[in-house]
């Protein structure tokens, strides 16, 4: 059997490989993505609340999100909250979300056990309160194998949206990012 080869979305017995563009279809036909939480953000009262929930990695259900239950201890959870929220004003300052996310970075870094993914996901639920979302792709974890499997390179900390393949440019970037992540092991097989 062809060592590349990945059945289709077209059923038992296809014999079609699996295209980007067929998992790009998948993938923005599955209901549930990790960023589905930034409407709940969006829609919460103050800044405060936003940070304090979000270093908690709190969803709209009041659990922990799968990725940080998986990855981060709570102790390390619990340490980034008054770090955040002592640095209130310099979040609420922030232009754009690079910003934003380097302000995290920056703030948490001494905090064992806290790492790029955690960074990654507390600012851009902060940001979806502030309304400042990400314009590139960010590489983390998943991401970067993700990326890898595409040929892209990997070894920044983010990629620009010129330089996805067109069949992931009707995507927002935090939608990429979540794909690279979701598909990095079936995006091994359609390369």
């Amino acid at each position: 059997m062809n060592q590349n080869y990945v059945p289709s979305l077209g059923g038992q017995g296809s014999t079609e490989q699996e295209t980007l563009a067929d998992l790009v279809s998948e993938f923005q036909a599955t209901p549930q993505r990790c960023c589905d939480d930034d409407e709940y953000y969006a829609g919460l009262t103050t800044l405060e609340e936003v940070i304090q929930k979000a270093a908690l990695a709190l969803t709209a259900t009041g659990s922990v999100s799968s990725h940080q239950r998986q990855w981060v201890r709570p102790e390390s959870m619990q340490q980034a909250v008054p770090i955040l929220l002592a640095a209130i004003e310099s979040i609420r300052a922030c232009k754009d979300f690079d910003s934003l996310l380097l302000l995290t970075t920056r703030k948490l870094a001494g905090i064992d056990g806290l790492g790029d993914l955690y960074y990654y996901d507390t600012s851009r639920r902060i940001g979806a309160f502030l309304g400042l979302f990400p314009l590139r792709v960010y590489l983390h974890r998943g991401t970067k194998e993700g990326a890898k499997a595409l040929g892209l390179d990997h070894t920044r900390p983010y990629i620009n949206m010129v330089s996805v393949p067109p069949e992931l440019r009707c995507l927002e970037p935090k939608h990429v990012e979540d794909f690279l992540c979701r598909y990095k092991d079936r995006l091994k097989k359609i390369r």
